[in-house]
């Protein structure tokens, strides 16, 4: 089955005050037609540059990304808005997405204008029947952001962002900053929505639970590199890189491997050679910080990052 989405072996490097930090360390990720990938890591791990990158928002140093197979540079020259109608975004803050100016029924109409999809009549139409999809109704058309709830105003999000039948959504944090009982309604919407359209899902989330839960795959990320990607049921329940089961322990989702404190982690500890997990890895030896790190596969549908991977599955320590 040929990818949907592919980044393959692509590098990002964004300047700062003192320096320079890798948001991306040579990653490659595929996302299949019609499946849920998740995309877990701490706080700063290189998440939302994966996501930006996907979008076509952010360049990259090397490496290349194909969409459908062709080359997304190519694609983004010759017809971006072909593009961006296929692949949509959620974000983390739906009010923030949103004209705060605008009705409700504008906003979701708003990509079929700028795609020059539909008459104004058919255009209406659309939009309510989007919000009855996502589980409002035609009374919130006329409505303006501030008279809805976070909540309400994810699903007019995700109603936006379905106008022009994309095939891949970016869901970048999408639940995070809502209540955990909303969190949950809007999961459950979610996966409702991929398997009654078959659009495919790269769901981004530093909560474990939840990207559990809405799942097919898990790709794990820590500073700028994929560790492992498995099945979700492989991750939770077989982890192998160790700072998948590190992750998954911190996070009292699995007794796999030695506790981690989030809080310990710090850009500067990374080193710019080798693994970037080697200072807080308790499997690590001298040739983790000096060995080109790969992204190797391990077993059927498993990639891991790990020079030493095989001693760890055997148990040598």
């Amino acid at each position: 089955m040929s990818a949907l989405l592919k980044l393959d072996h692509i590098n990002k490097t964004f300047a700062i005050k003192n320096g320079e930090v890798k948001a991306c360390r040579d990653v490659t990720l595929e996302i299949n037609a019609g499946e849920v990938l998740g995309l877990v890591g701490e706080s700063g791990s290189g998440k939302s540059t994966i996501a930006n990158i996907a979008l076509g928002l952010e360049s990259v140093d090397s490496g290349e990304i194909l969409f459908e197979g062709d080359s997304l540079k190519k694609l983004l020259h010759d017809d971006p808005r072909s593009y961006r109608r296929k692949v949509q975004p959620v974000f983390q803050q739906p009010l923030l997405a949103l004209n705060s100016r605008r009705t409700i029924g504008w906003s979701i109409q708003e990509p079929l204008v700028v795609h020059g999809i539909g008459e104004r009549s058919s255009r209406k139409e659309r939009a309510v029947e989007l919000l009855e999809q996502v589980g409002l109704g035609r009374e919130y058309f006329d409505r303006y952001p501030h008279q809805m709830s976070g909540g309400q105003l994810q699903r007019v999000n995700i109603a936006r962002a379905l106008a022009v039948n994309p095939r891949l959504l970016i869901c970048d944090e999408a639940v995070s900053a809502l209540d955990v009982s909303v969190q949950a309604q809007i999961i459950n919407l979610f996966l409702e929505v991929q398997q009654r359209l078959g659009v495919a899902l790269l769901f981004i989330s530093h909560d474990l639970e939840v990207v559990r839960h809405i799942s097919d795959r898990i790709a794990v990320m820590y500073a700028g590199t994929i560790c492992e990607i498995a099945e979700t049921d492989e991750i939770f329940n077989h982890p192998a890189h160790p700072y998948t089961r590190a992750l998954l322990s911190a996070s009292s989702l699995s007794r796999h491997g030695a506790s981690l404190d989030l809080a310990k982690f710090r850009k500067e500890e990374v080193p710019n050679e080798g693994c970037p997990f080697a200072p807080r890895c308790t499997f690590a030896r001298e040739t983790c910080s000096t060995s080109k790190l790969v992204q190797e596969v391990i077993s059927t549908g498993r990639e891991v990052s790990c020079v030493r991977i095989n001693e760890i599955l055997e148990g040598v320590g």
